[in-house]
């Protein structure tokens, strides 16, 4: 019944839909602006998430914000399915949660740092040092530990003539133990590092190479200096990512074959069609379908109702 009856909005004349652009629903105006919450969010903001697939569902609301034919196809099916409203809402109310827990505690450390150097930073500046303490912080806890930093930093830091102890001893944290005794080495007490205390040691250090080499230059040395294990595994992930490529696959085919439609289901097979061709708005609604349950069964009903419309056409 359900299936029913999202079809039967879906497939509304055209006259219909071109009324229902003039004036904007409540659901329109409440989707353009969760839209506009999300686009409002920078790359400095955030910088914290904890998953790459939230930095990517973030990059995807942007992307669909400049595709005016995906726009029209999400406000479509945020007003006319109570399962994909439901589920963008959850999904919304998530992400700008992690955003603005990412903001704050960007601000808060940006001011740190600030007081640490005396001197204000730029949102810039601050990306800039971060990129490079986060390209040492291989177990992303926030503290530079003795391995992360000799693993990273051991070729970087001949450039300064010294070693991992060595710098960690010369800027040694209020919070660490100290020892007077040249014969208790780092490595026996477990040093680390956070980032205000490394970027304050770290600018100390290239102010003592007198400019010889920027804070530039050693976040690629760093990032060499990282190796990276992929590990690979097969679980339940696959089967809703391998539905997803399908469906993606049939909806190009689609393209091809120059399929259209009218009414509400033509806008939005238009905005599917031009969404497939954003690699942004591409791998943001794969991470959306495979990881929230309520936005794949709406995904399943979307496709079935658009291969029941075009297998008409196809069939006329």
């Amino acid at each position: 019944m359900r299936s029913t009856t999202s079809l039967n909005t879906l497939n509304h004349d055209h006259s219909s839909s071109s009324s229902s652009r003039s004036s904007s629903s409540i659901h329109e105006i409440q989707f353009q602006s969760k839209i506009d919450k999300l686009c409002s969010y920078s790359d400095y903001d955030l910088i914290h998430l904890q998953k790459d697939s939230h930095v990517n569902l973030f990059k995807g609301a942007r992307a669909a914000a400049t595709e005016p034919l995906v726009l029209r196809a999400f406000s479509v099916l945020y007003e006319d399915m109570s399962v994909l409203r439901l589920g963008g809402n959850m999904m919304f109310n998530y992400l700008t949660a992690r955003g603005e827990e990412s903001k704050k505690r960007v601000d808060a450390e940006r001011e740190q740092l600030s007081k640490q150097l005396n001197k204000d930073i730029t949102e810039e500046e601050f990306v800039e040092k971060l990129s490079v303490f986060n390209a040492i912080d291989v177990n992303k806890d926030s503290v530079l530990s003795r391995e992360e930093l000799a693993e990273a930093l051991s070729n970087t830091l001949k450039v300064f003539n010294t070693d991992v102890d060595t710098f960690l001893k010369n800027y040694q944290p209020q919070s660490q133990p100290t020892s007077s005794s040249p014969e208790i080495h780092c490595a026996e007490i477990e040093c680390s590092i956070e980032f205000d205390e490394f970027i304050v040691a770290l600018l100390e250090a290239i102010e003592a190479t007198k400019g010889t080499i920027t804070l530039n230059e050693l976040a690629t040395m760093s990032s060499n200096s990282i190796s990276t294990t992929t590990v690979s595994s097969i679980n339940a992930e696959c089967n809703k990512a391998e539905r997803y490529d399908a469906m993606l696959s049939q909806v190009r085919l689609w393209e091809s074959a120059g399929l259209t439609a009218e009414g509400r289901s033509g806008d939005i097979l238009r905005g599917t069609i031009s969404g497939a061709s954003n690699p942004e708005i591409v791998e943001a609604l794969k991470i959306a379908y495979t990881s929230y349950s309520a936005l794949r069964l709406a995904g399943d009903l979307i496709f079935k109702l658009l291969r029941t419309v075009m297998n008409r056409r196809i069939k006329s």
